[in-house]
């Protein structure tokens, strides 16, 4: 055997080692698993651990089940990792299989926060996705569901509900200095309580810094103990596409800002564009209404009509059909195109919501 030949033979050996490691990798999570995450039937229990061993541009796939974290953890993303949950608990699914609303997937809280997205040494970036879970039960002083400062991921198909902020300051989300995307989220249920020495203020989401950008969600039925049930913004240039803010409450309220759903704070501005706002009158009255300077800056096609929520923060088939923006949707989910119950999202145009009416509508 020549020298050469023996080199040849070792530099294909080395090509062929590197091109493997090289592929990207799926790790799998199951409730029961037992496994080191390889495959489904090696799948791991850990999620968190999961999370930890990919490496950027790796995917998570998760089972449909409940994970929790030791008391007083929370589930961290890793920058560069895309997380999946949705998938059926039997077999070895297959991205096609995976339905979040039908095989939901749930993090609880366990005396903390659900979820942290903190890249305040390294940033998050886009290429992170969080896609297919309830995120439950999170309890902090800021951002009991999402903690998320210096992220630029995408936040997809998620349900925020029932989490509690001790102080303040975000019951379901709070975004710091973040660009995040949020396409298909809900935002509901969730609460701010007044404790003393804090201001017991804003339980949906709140938003310090950054241009966050919100498609077909649904931020609803919050409850803030203090002022402001729904969104608060400060320092920011938030956009609003296609989304429902609508019945909020808190127990205080500003005299300058009486809509509990809604509050501009200083150097807080938002853009919205074909969305149910509650108590905004909608664009026809732009130019009447001094109401909607509470909502900023309104881009067009904005109502404000009961968008008759069913108990899953769906639609009645009259709300919002053929309301919404579609160029805006499509612009931020490029080939992904279900709704959040996972029909098809655009059948003629985009509907308000989470939900896409599946009928043609006939012109008029």
């Amino acid at each position: 055997m020549t020298k050469n030949y023996i080199y040849l033979v070792f530099a294909l050996v080395l090509f062929n080692f590197q091109s493997v490691f090289s592929q990207n990798a799926i790790w799998y999570v199951s409730e029961n698993g037992s496994g080191n995450g390889t495959s489904w039937n090696l799948a791991s229990n850990n999620l968190q651990n999961t999370i930890n061993n990919a490496v950027a541009g790796d995917q998570v796939w998760v089972k449909q089940g409940t994970y929790q974290r030791a008391v007083g953890l929370s589930f961290s993303v890793k920058d560069g990792v895309s997380v999946y949950g949705g998938f059926p608990s039997a077999g070895n699914p297959t991205m096609n299989n995976r339905n979040p609303r039908v095989y939901e997937t749930i993090l609880s809280g366990n005396q903390a926060r659900v979820l942290e997205a903190n890249g305040s040494f390294d940033p998050i970036s886009t290429s992170t996705i969080i896609d297919g879970f309830t995120l439950k039960n999170g309890n902090s002083n800021v951002g009991a569901g999402i903690l998320a400062y210096n992220c630029d991921a995408t936040f997809r198909n998620l349900k925020i509900i029932n989490n509690v902020s001790s102080i303040g300051m975000g019951g379901g989300v709070s975004l710091g200095n973040s660009n995040s995307t949020f396409i298909q989220v809900i935002i509901a249920n969730n609460t701010s309580l007044l404790s003393p020495g804090s201001d017991g203020d804003i339980a949906g989401i709140r938003i310090n810094g950054g241009s966050p950008k919100f498609y077909n969600s649904v931020i609803a039925n919050n409850h803030a103990e203090g002022y402001t049930g729904g969104v608060g913004l400060y320092g920011t240039n938030t956009f609003f596409y296609n989304c429902i803010i609508y019945g909020n409450t808190a127990d205080l309220h500003y005299p300058s800002s009486p809509n509990d759903n809604f509050y501009n704070g200083q150097n807080g501005v938002a853009n919205s564009s074909n969305c149910i706002l509650q108590g905004c009158r909608g664009s026809d009255y732009l130019f009447q209404n001094v109401q909607f300077a509470i909502y900023g800056n309104d881009l067009g096609g904005n109502l404000d009509i009961n968008p008759l929520f069913n108990a899953d923060y769906s639609t009645q088939a009259v709300a919002g059909i053929n309301k919404g923006n579609t160029q805006a949707y499509q612009s931020a989910v490029n080939s992904f195109a279900k709704d959040y119950y996972n029909n098809n999202r655009v059948v003629d145009v985009t509907d308000i919501g989470l939900t896409e009416y599946q009928t043609v509508q006939s012109e008029i």
